[in-house]
């Protein structure tokens, strides 16, 4: 490959083989998992995430209820779920969001002219990670390379959707794949992504995404933006980020977001199923009750699990129990439904590249971004020139 047609294509970066300076942890993991995804580069202790589970769904006194965020998705059960639901057409912001992306990113697509090494934050069922690596694969050279790192808190999600992603003829020689097992909304997991995205952004640009109404999830979207942002630490890095919208903020689109989460069985199955894997509660979807609610400019839907009688609870495999009161919910999962305002004011540390909104349907969108770091909130760890990579001219 020619520096001349390397400057044309990427400017200062280069996409090729991981360089000697790369710290040993990623070298070593590349070196050991080549082009497989047996290999997961960090991963979550077993005994803390168990503890975390189970102290959240016992609550402390006079508190709350919870299925902690993210771990809604880990275990076999939860994954097969997840899968079932996603295709519901009753669960159209996941089913509609799978099937129409491939028309429905065409805007994006046009705005990433450059390979770029892949960062994808949920890969989800892997569908749209297999088109963004494809479109990024297409602007390769001959010799070149990028390093794709599907990141999820759940395992078994982590393999189904690096499986179906890379269901592409070419991909596997292509790319480099670094999966990682992590909490983003952790501070202390958070860091060692950074350490990643700033040693793949050595040799290129690194495209970080959020897809499929991830954000939504999160107790804190605005912290996780922000935490987001501050991955962006080059002017040529970019964020991805896909989320459910809402035409209006009001009583009537309340009902319909409960209503379309209420309406669909599998989803429904899906949201209890960690509870009911930790706990000898019952899989009886007719126990779990989607309520929406207005944070301002915003649709919450929060989906509860409850029993219509005072019940002792076993958790876990030991002896320990709890009681759950009559009617007392334990929250399974929340998700939200963005209004345009909404989005104007979480999105003002970024610089918008491309947008693209989907059509409402009775109300209900989606809309997918393409972001920059504003220069007020980047990092400029990356500032500087980087050397040509060894084995390029």
């Amino acid at each position: 490959m020619s520096s001349s047609s390397t400057n044309r294509s990427r400017g200062r970066h280069q996409v090729s083989q991981p360089a000697a300076g790369w710290i040993p942890t990623i070298a070593d993991a590349l070196k050991r998992s080549g082009s497989s995804f047996g290999f997961v580069l960090s991963e979550i202790p077993g005994n803390d995430r168990i503890g975390e589970v189970m102290n959240a769904i016992k609550g402390i006194e006079g508190e709350s209820k919870y299925i902690k965020e993210g771990y809604q998705y880990v275990g076999d059960g939860s994954a097969h779920q997840w899968r079932l639901a996603t295709a519901d057409d009753h669960y159209p912001t996941m089913s509609y969001g799978i099937t129409s992306f491939h028309k429905e990113w065409q805007d994006i697509q046009a705005r990433l002219t450059c390979p770029y090494h892949y960062v994808s934050i949920g890969p989800g069922t892997g569908e749209k990670d297999r088109e963004v690596l494809q479109h990024l694969v297409g602007m390769l050279g001959d010799d070149e390379k990028i390093v794709y790192v599907p990141v999820d808190i759940s395992p078994q999600l982590l393999r189904m959707g690096v499986n179906s992603a890379l269901r592409a003829t070419g991909l596997l020689d292509k790319v480099d794949v670094l999966p990682m097992e992590l909490d983003i909304a952790s501070e202390r997991e958070l860091e060692t992504l950074k350490v990643v995205v700033e040693e793949l952004g050595a040799t290129a640009g690194v495209l970080i995404s959020l897809l499929g109404n991830t954000l939504s999830n999160f107790h804190n979207p605005d912290s996780v933006l922000s935490s987001l942002g501050s991955l962006l630490s080059s002017e040529e890095d970019r964020l991805f980020l896909e989320v459910a919208t809402t035409h209006k903020a009001d009583e009537t689109h309340v009902r319909r977001a409960a209503a379309e989460y209420q309406g669909s069985d599998p989803f429904l199955m899906f949201a209890m199923e960690t509870l009911c894997d930790y706990t000898d509660l019952p899989r009886e979807s007719d126990r779990v009750k989607a309520v929406g609610e207005l944070e301002e400019d915003i649709i919450k839907v929060t989906t509860n699990y409850q029993m219509d009688k005072a019940t002792k609870v076993r958790i876990g495999r030991s002896r320990s129990t709890f009681t759950l009161r009559k009617n007392e919910p334990i929250e399974l999962i929340v998700c939200r439904k963005f209004t345009d305002g909404a989005l104007l004011s979480m999105l003002q540390e970024f610089n918008e590249i491309g947008v693209h909104r989907s059509i409402p349907n009775k109300g209900f969108g989606s809309t997918m971004y393409l972001l920059s770091a504003s220069k007020d909130s980047r990092h400029l760890a990356r500032s500087h020139p980087v050397a040509a990579m060894p084995g390029t001219d």
